[in-house]
């Protein structure tokens, strides 16, 4: 695997040990019933982290936007309008959504598995499984 590319977090893989990493998560965006879990991934303004449940609860993850200029917040609350809206079996679930003093976390269903930008550059898949996947998140972004 390349170094640049981060391996799926499963519930195999041992979270009991503290990581650097976890202090990152703002303690006001973990919900009760949950501690944090290890980084998942990293976007242009945010970091995505896994929730794991104390108790026999759905696994989750967290993901953290730092405040700070308008344009995050507006992208912020598009993401939290759309995600609230849609049902699709292929888009992840809203939970909820925290706000800290200096962060806020949209809550959401953890989703283990290859992410798209990875299967694109990884597995090279065909033209056809491109279109095929690009109509599922297409419809399920039009549901």
């Amino acid at each position: 695997m390349p170094d640049d590319v981060q391996p799926t977090w499963t519930d195999a893989d041992p979270v009991d040990e503290p990581t650097e990493r976890h202090h990152e998560i703002p303690p006001e965006l973990i919900p009760s019933g949950y501690r944090a879990g290890p980084l998942l991934g990293t976007g242009s303004q945010s970091r995505v982290y896994a929730l794991v449940p104390t108790h026999e609860a759905p696994a989750l993850a967290v993901k953290i936007v730092q405040r700070g200029f308008v344009t995050q917040q507006a992208r912020f609350d598009r993401e939290v309008d759309l995600l609230g809206r849609v049902r699709h079996p292929n888009l992840v679930r809203l939970r909820d959504v925290l706000h800290g003093p200096t962060a806020s976390g949209l809550i959401m269903d953890r989703i283990d598995g290859t992410p798209l930008q990875t299967w694109l550059e990884l597995d090279d898949p065909s033209h056809v499984d491109r279109m095929r996947v690009f109509r599922q998140v297409v419809g399920a972004v039009a549901a």
